[in-house]
């Protein structure tokens, strides 16, 4: 058997999931799946916190997988998002609004080197759809929107209301690659062994 952890944010998204739909199957690669954080008091907290250094994740051809049902529900935003050829790349900037409004009693000024401008994205962006790939802007609490200038092939998921727990782990699950500043989110890119 082996443990592996993932980070809570990505538990807590799948638990949802698979209370609500017939969810994910795990495959018997993984035995067993534990959180990963400090309140966590029977499951050691490793000491590469939510990293895969030893590549664990990489040896198994897939940890978790989609239902039929789940692949169409998916595959079907990405059309109605105007993705017909599933090349798109999920860009995920963490910024201070998130734990701010989830845990508004704590103190993050410790974390704000790891918050950027999402604005400082937008050639990088603008780029990647010349290259024929969309970038949907992922995250569920941001301080505001990506500018667009008109480029449709940008998305702001984020803010465009149509936000979901289930999409979080489909768009990250499917993504070509994900550009992340470091967060929960990239890590669902991980586990589904997308470049990240």
């Amino acid at each position: 058997k082996k443990l592996i952890f993932f980070p809570s944010t990505f538990m807590h998204a799948v638990d949802k999931i698979y209370q609500k739909t017939d969810a994910f199957y795990r495959t018997n690669n993984i035995h067993t799946i534990g959180m990963c954080n400090a309140s966590t008091r029977n499951t050691p907290k490793p000491p590469w916190l939510n990293r895969d250094i030893n590549c664990e994740i990489n040896k198994n051809k897939n940890v978790l997988t989609f239902s039929n049902r789940q692949l169409k529900k998916g595959f079907d935003f990405l059309y109605k998002l105007g993705i017909k050829n599933n090349k798109y790349v999920c860009l995920y900037v963490r910024d201070e609004k998130y734990l701010n409004i989830k845990m508004p009693s704590n103190d993050w000024s410790h974390h704000s080197f790891r918050n950027c401008d999402i604005d400082n994205f937008y050639e990088c962006a603008d780029y990647l759809t010349k290259q024929g790939f969309h970038v949907i802007r992922i995250g569920s609490i941001v301080n505001k929107s990506i500018k667009t200038n008109g480029n449709s092939m940008i998305i702001d998921y984020s803010t465009n209301g149509l936000r979901t727990d289930f999409l979080d782990i489909f768009l990250l699950a499917n993504c070509s690659f994900c550009i992340s500043t470091s967060g929960g989110l990239d890590n669902v890119s991980l586990i589904f062994n997308r470049p990240v």
